[in-house]
């Protein structure tokens, strides 16, 4: 096996031919920053049908490809590379992304300035260069109640303005969690929580895992320093009425872990009907949006 790797990036696949090529490439050239030898970089195909598996064979000799026969879900398939993967640092991250010049530099620099950090979000730009929502406090359950029954009708409504607060772009911050489209983390933060929760098939894994890392007493940091561009996720682009179900499921899920205690396990089950009232609607706007632009 050779000297252990410091830092290992997973990167989860699932018919992603059109964004992975740019991804593993701009993660590729991050290796000069390091030590040589220093990161490895594994992709975990969830069953792609449209070449990926193909593409990183032949373009990505260097990369560790492993796959699965059926699609197994955001969740399982990183825990599945973490398994694999054995660097100190691990990097968790969506197919769709451009890492840009400095990002595993800065990454790496402030990790290892901050013992008690655990999980780092890096800033994430939209291919327009403007800041993704991907850092945000954990609602309290008035919050997420507002904000679930009002927020795709009337977004400027306070319950969503107060969830969607904006994180300082001037410097670190600690925050309630950060996008499972990329994070850094710790390992040793990563396996005290017991990795992902593999029952959210996609969606909410990143809130989930912030919330365990906290309460095992890491902190959760939004880290401008590093910066990712997010192409946008072509599978949730493809179908976006189950990608709103599964968002819907995965809220449910959330909500009946998080709010099972005191006035919440009252709430419970009106607020999973809720999580899943919205998924659909949210998925619905979506392909509606979609059907009036192609045919525009």
């Amino acid at each position: 096996m050779g000297t252990a790797p410091l830092v290992s990036a997973v990167v989860v696949t699932h018919n992603s031919r059109e964004t992975v090529g740019e991804c593993l490439s701009s993660l590729l050239r991050q290796a000069g920053s390091i030590a040589p030898g220093k990161l490895e970089v594994l992709v975990v195909d969830n069953a792609s049908s449209d070449g990926t598996r193909d593409l990183v064979l032949s373009s990505f000799p260097q990369v560790a490809l492993g796959g699965c026969r059926r699609n197994l879900g955001y969740s399982r398939a990183l825990n599945l590379g973490v398994a694999r993967a054995r660097g100190r640092f691990l990097i968790l991250a969506n197919a769709d992304l451009v890492f840009e010049e400095g990002f595993l530099e800065a990454a790496l620099a402030f990790l290892r300035s901050s013992e008690e950090v655990g999980v780092v979000g890096p800033l994430v730009l939209t291919p327009e260069g403007k800041p993704y929502p991907s850092a945000r406090p954990f609602p309290s359950l008035a919050v997420a109640v507002g904000h679930g029954l009002l927020g795709l009708l009337f977004p400027e409504n306070p319950f969503t303005r107060r969830y969607r607060v904006s994180p300082n772009l001037s410097g670190p911050s600690e925050v309630g969690w950060v996008s499972g489209a990329c994070m850094v983390v710790r390992r040793e933060a990563i396996e005290d929580v017991g990795g992902l929760d593999e029952g959210f098939f996609m969606y909410g894994e990143d809130v989930d895992l912030c919330l365990r890392v906290r309460r095992a007493g890491w902190k959760v940091v939004f880290f401008p320093g590093a910066r990712v561009v997010h192409l946008g996720g072509s599978s949730a682009a493809r179908y976006p009425l189950r990608m709103g179900l599964e968002h819907g499921v995965s809220l449910a899920r959330l909500v009946g872990k998080e709010y099972s205690r005191g006035w919440g396990r009252l709430m419970a089950p009106l607020l999973k009907a809720a999580a899943l009232g919205w998924g659909v609607a949210a998925g619905m706007k979506s392909w509606i949006g979609a059907r009036c632009s192609a045919s525009t």
